[in-house]
């Protein structure tokens, strides 16, 4: 409906105005050592119209043109042989034929999720123990690389779902 049409509208113009701002930062005089920038349009067009959709192949198509921009910018101000960049994604798309909720397999615990990852607090011991045996018996896994830093790794751990769940 019209909230998914301004979903989309509102990312499409976010990213060029982000973009066209990272251009004037890189181009001009005394600009920064490092700029972030990011391109929502790919993953709210995959989020709304599914990651094999043909208007996710233009969305892509559309960040390309944006970077595309940014490397005319660039080399029109001089500065595309002393820019180096980077590009990054924060997770890809792909079919959910699954969904499970950490809330009902995990009553009384905080969790969080992004994708197919869930993080758990939990005290280290019996609590950490049951969270595992309670999220094997629906195929979740400890992820093999803990990504906490060592000072809060005993209380949280990190978790991810089988292929196809979310």
């Amino acid at each position: 409906g019209d909230d998914r049409l301004q979903y989309l509208v509102t990312a499409l113009e976010g990213d060029r105005r982000n973009l066209r701002w990272a251009a004037a930062l890189a181009t001009a005089e005394a600009g920064p050592d490092l700029i972030l920038a990011e391109i929502l349009t790919p993953d709210s067009v995959q989020h709304v119209a599914g990651h094999d959709s043909p208007f996710s192949v233009w969305a892509m198509a559309y960040a390309d043109m944006l970077v595309a921009t940014l490397l005319q910018e660039l080399e029109r101000a001089g500065r595309l042989d002393d820019t180096r960049l980077l590009l990054a994604s924060d997770h890809g798309h792909g079919p959910v034929t699954t969904a499970l909720y950490p809330d009902r397999i995990l009553p009384g615990y905080a969790t969080s999720t992004e994708g197919g990852i869930l993080y758990v607090a939990a005290a280290e011991g019996d609590r950490r123990d049951e969270a595992a045996t309670r999220l094997a018996q629906h195929g979740v896994k400890p992820l093999a690389a803990q990504p906490f830093p060592d000072d809060v790794a005993p209380r949280l751990a990190a978790f991810l779902a089988p292929d196809g769940s979310a």
